[in-house]
């Protein structure tokens, strides 16, 4: 049987599939070389698109945290040195924040008018400032804002008001800020330490103090008020160097069931 297609008429088909075939594979490669790079392109815009939303989240957790530690407010009873031109007298604070402070002071300064302000976190931190008369409320109180706080203070401020934030969070109970002078005693068997301290915070659960004494966690102390004329037993809980003076900041609890008047009245949870 004789067949229709001629050799020449074979090579030609075939030489056309092959160049079919060569054209269709050239279009696959280029179609594979450009969804190729539309997908690298993709890649580098979703990475781009997560990175902007990265650095604007922090941005965002940057500027809320910022705004809470500047709302943020403790309450701290300390003496203050207030100057206004020549005139010159102490006030006693209420609270304190990066912002500013309550203040208790008499003669009262208007509304509007700055004054300069003086006083101690805790021994050895001094706070100085110049400040704006923000409000003027009953009972000589007045609202105090910074004006201008140098870096250093607002340093020391920040970090005060983020410990004592912390204590209170780990207590989960009514604190104060209180600066008052106390004598601590060893009560164990061979201790005879005997130290003037000065508080910087108190609850009914316990508090923290400032010393020089050396007391570790474990050892049983005696706070003692010459003013009060009373004293309280407590525990040492926590031990920490503060600076290169020699002070020790500890942290205690009571062991007393009940608690005398001065600690009670402090912390306002009597």
């Amino acid at each position: 049987m004789r067949s229709d297609v001629s050799p020449n008429s074979t090579t030609l088909l075939s030489g056309h599939a092959d160049q079919e075939s060569f054209r269709d594979s050239t279009r696959n490669s280029h179609m594979e070389q450009e969804l190729k790079q539309k997908s690298k392109r993709f890649r580098l815009l979703k990475s781009g698109i997560r990175k902007t939303e990265a650095v604007m989240k922090r941005k965002s957790v940057s500027s809320e945290k910022t705004g809470l530690r500047k709302s943020s407010r403790i309450d701290l009873a300390t003496p203050v040195e207030v100057r206004a031109g020549t005139s010159r007298t102490i006030g006693l604070t209420e609270n304190v924040s990066l912002g500013g402070l309550l203040l208790q002071c008499s003669p009262d300064f208007p509304s509007g008018g700055n004054i300069d302000v003086l006083f101690n976190l805790t021994a050895g931190l001094s706070i100085k400032a110049r400040c704006s008369v923000a409000h003027v409320q009953p009972e000589a109180r007045m609202g105090l804002r910074f004006l201008d706080l140098e870096a250093s203070y607002q340093k020391m401020l920040d970090e005060f008001i983020d410990e004592i934030m912390l204590r209170i969070q780990q207590w989960q109970d009514e604190a104060i800020v209180k600066r008052l002078h106390v004598i601590v005693k060893g009560c164990q068997a061979g201790d005879s330490q005997e130290e003037l301290g000065e508080t910087l915070l108190l609850s009914r659960r316990g508090g923290v103090l400032l010393c020089r004494a050396r007391f570790q966690p474990g050892d049983r102390i005696f706070l003692w008020s010459h003013d009060r004329n009373q004293g309280a037993h407590a525990k040492v809980v926590s031990h920490c160097l503060r600076g290169t003076g020699g002070l020790v900041e500890l942290g205690f609890e009571f062991q007393d069931c009940r608690l005398p008047k001065w600690i009670c009245g402090l912390a306002s949870v009597s």
